[in-house]
């Protein structure tokens, strides 16, 4: 096989593994940090379920729900600032990858000289909130409270070079309000 062989197949298959692998584990960690970080905040701040949101009753039930926009903002901002600190402090992660992913065959993949890709925290963090209403039921709705975050880390290895998005939806509230149901109910055709 000629020089300009191995280079080609080196581009077409370890660079989309390592790609790949860079990718899944970049996710896993940046995940893992979510979780804890926004886990110590609501428990740090002894916060329930119900703070997320209000509710407001007339004779006939439910009249509005509405969420606690200030706190939401606030653990935004929160969870924002302390990933990215924890992205930018922490220290380039070490992944290693064996040569034999270039052969394409599963049974291979851990065979063969290893390589060392690392990934690169980039810090740069963005959260924000999104809420939804949905049907749930004759007189039910199901109200939801989600941080949207988005993270970039760089994956940085003798093979490639290259920036990451990663996102996650965080959960915040999950609640279904139910109504009174009514004796009858028609269905319009």
């Amino acid at each position: 096989m000629t020089a300009a062989g191995v280079l080609k197949l080196i581009d077409s298959r370890v660079v989309p593994a390592a790609e790949e692998a860079a990718l899944v584990y970049s996710s896993d960690y940046i995940n893992q940090k979510i979780d804890e970080i926004t886990a110590k905040i609501i428990s740090d701040k002894n916060i329930a379920y119900s703070d997320f949101y209000s509710i407001t009753e007339n004779e006939n039930g439910i009249s509005s729900i509405i969420i606690n926009s200030l706190l939401v903002n606030e653990i935004c901002a929160e969870t924002a600032a302390e990933l990215s600190s924890a992205l930018t402090g922490g220290t380039a992660e070490k992944i290693t990858l064996s040569l034999g992913l270039i052969t394409g065959f599963k049974i291979l993949s851990n065979c063969g000289p290893k390589i060392n890709v690392r990934l690169v925290p980039m810090g740069a963090v963005m959260a924000d909130y999104e809420t939804d209403l949905a049907d749930s039921g004759i007189n039910s709705v199901n109200y939801k409270v989600y941080l949207n975050i988005k993270t970039n880390v760089k994956i940085i290895s003798p093979l490639c070079s290259r920036p990451f998005e990663i996102t996650r939806k965080y959960m915040l509230a999950d609640v279904v309000f139910t109504g009174a149901v009514p004796d009858t109910y028609l269905r319009r055709q």
